[in-house]
């Protein structure tokens, strides 16, 4: 779908918004990390370098990301990792104000405050997916979160 606010939002106080380059990778690679248990840096890479992406930041420390690149008729957005879904809904709407056309994002189950900011802007949900895993679910931390999907398949 077309999300009809392309504008960007107020951010949230003490956050900054940059375009991510390939020296934020271990920043990326840290916060993806904290948020999944796994280590996708290679995935990250590959993402980083196929797409745009952004990093936020508070004070000095790397406080999330977002990233988009261009599949099939339009923009993915994902994956995206931040402390807050607030955080979340201020990196996602800077992709969607940076691109055009057909916009997709997958967002995890209990995301309600950003699919229900997506929902508001023109981009309702479409379909839900169950996340599947074989033995015990990775060790996560309790400050990053998943907010978009890399893939459906990827997580």
């Amino acid at each position: 779908a077309e999300p009809a606010q392309r504008q960007p939002r107020a951010l949230p106080p003490g956050l900054r918004l940059r375009a991510a380059q390939r020296p934020d990778l271990p920043h990326i690679a840290l916060l993806d990390r904290q948020a999944t248990g796994a280590d996708r840096s290679t995935l990250l890479a590959a993402v980083l370098g196929a797409g745009n992406s952004v990093v936020a930041w508070r004070g000095d420390r790397p406080a999330g990301y977002a990233m988009a690149r261009t599949s099939g008729r339009g923009t993915v957005v994902g994956p995206v990792v931040a402390n807050s879904a607030q955080d979340a809904i201020a990196l996602i709407a800077n992709r969607f104000a940076h691109a055009s056309g057909f916009m997709r994002i997958d967002v995890p189950a209990g995301a309600t405050a950003l699919t229900s900011w997506l929902d508001d802007i023109g981009l309702p949900c479409v379909d839900s997916v169950t996340t599947m895993l074989r033995g015990e679910p990775p060790t996560v931390g309790t400050e990053q979160h998943v907010f978009g999907l890399a893939s459906q398949a990827l997580g």
